[in-house]
């Protein structure tokens, strides 16, 4: 375990498949982080982490990405792996830096606070929602992305979010509401 490893800038689990609970938490010089065969990871695994910038988790064997890269305010790119189908509560929320996203086809989940208060994120994939055929809930989801300015929501969605402005509920949709955007400055 590697909890507050003050001086630690680096991490390469070239065989490593699984990773328990808070392993990389509040390392502030961690910069890199390299995980290409894990398929577990813990809540809370790669948090805190004042420095990090780079993470690569690569694993086609990975399913989910839940709340394990969140509150890294140096991270400034994520490129999530195909074979990820869900992207899970709070996952990169407040990386603050966080300006490119590329989500793989793959994903058909999105779950609420995901990109919470990603402040340098400018735009959304353009085809995000394209195969969400189970968005549980959404609610925040681009809450707080100051810089958020594009994103493309299919005309079905759109439409089932200016019939009800506050929530939704459907057979592919969880929960839509306006929340979604809110403290998004440029949308």
């Amino acid at each position: 375990n590697f909890i507050y490893c003050k001086n630690l800038e680096s991490v390469g689990m070239s065989q490593v498949r699984s990773i328990g609970e808070n392993v990389l938490y509040d390392c502030d010089k961690l910069e890199y982080v390299t995980l290409p065969k894990v398929v577990e990871i813990g809540n809370n695994s790669i948090c805190d982490n004042a420095s990090l910038r780079y993470v690569d988790i690569t694993s086609p064997e990975l399913s989910e990405i839940s709340g394990i890269i969140n509150n890294n305010p140096s991270l400034e790119s994520v490129i999530i792996p195909e074979g990820v189908t869900s992207i899970g509560r709070i996952a990169f929320s407040s990386c603050a830096s966080l300006a490119n996203v590329t989500i793989p086809s793959t994903v058909t989940s999105i779950n609420s606070n995901a990109f919470y208060n990603c402040k340098e994120l400018t735009s959304a994939p353009n085809d995000l929602f394209r195969n969400c055929n189970k968005v549980t809930t959404i609610n925040f989801l681009f809450a707080g992305c100051d810089k958020l300015e594009n994103i493309k929501i299919e005309d079905e969605i759109l439409e089932i979010i200016a019939n009800n402005a506050t929530s939704v509920k459907n057979n592919n949709i969880g929960f839509f509401n306006v929340f979604c955007f809110v403290h998004s400055k440029r949308i």
